[in-house]
């Protein structure tokens, strides 16, 4: 009795995935996966001409499907039912997990060549630091008019002027002269006077405060 019992057990598992077969009529994009030759781009493009013609009448309309051809037929044929439920076969089902790990797992490798432009972008320009020092000696000599303004207490036009001539080339002049401090500051004094056109007694006090500022 047990050893009939067994059979018929046997039996009926080895019935289940002889007859397994899927429903081209209901079955899911998934389920459609599972045929033979059918990937997710032509399970998609069974269930969308099943939508926009209605259900297949046979199976031979499957060839009528883009992407799937005579061949891709003939492989799936013993598995497909127009009718009744789908029923499918546990190995094939797991194909398409293994097919999308291999392929994530083949994907996963190209990222380290970004190391290459790290390097180029952190290699300094070579001029950087003669630029620096021209304006650090641009910026000192700014600083420098500006508190000589400042403390002479100039104003608009005034002050523009006095800058204007501050930072002209009076130093190079100097230079060129081989003036002492002493004959530069009145040289300097005497430009800005000048500049602002100043004449008798405005001339006299300018000329005192000038001389007198440190």
């Amino acid at each position: 009795m047990k050893k009939i019992a067994a059979l018929l057990l046997g039996l009926a598992l080895i019935s289940f995935n002889v007859f397994a077969a899927v429903n081209v009529n209901t079955a899911t994009e998934e389920q459609l996966q599972t045929l033979n030759g059918i990937g997710p781009a032509k399970a998609k493009a069974i269930v969308d001409y099943r939508t926009a013609h209605g259900p297949f009448k046979s199976v031979e309309e499957l060839d009528n499907v883009p992407g799937i051809g005579p061949a891709t037929l003939e492989k799936m044929r013993g598995d497909v039912t127009l009718t009744g439920p789908t029923t499918v076969k546990e190995k094939e089902k797991s194909k398409p997990a293994e097919k999308t790990e291999t392929k994530k797992t083949a994907t996963a490798k190209p990222a380290a060549p970004p190391a290459a432009a790290t390097k180029a972008e952190s290699t300094p320009p070579a001029t950087a630091a003669p630029a620096a020092k021209a304006s650090t000696a641009q910026q000192d000599k700014m600083k420098d008019c500006n508190a000589q303004a400042s403390k002479q207490k100039l104003k608009g036009d005034d002050r523009k002027a006095f800058m204007k001539s501050c930072l002209s080339g009076t130093t190079q002049a100097a230079e060129e002269k081989k003036l002492t401090p002493q004959q530069q500051k009145m040289e300097d004094c005497n430009a800005q006077a000048k500049s602002k056109k100043l004449t008798g007694d405005d001339r006299k006090k300018f000329m005192k405060t000038c001389l007198s500022a440190t």
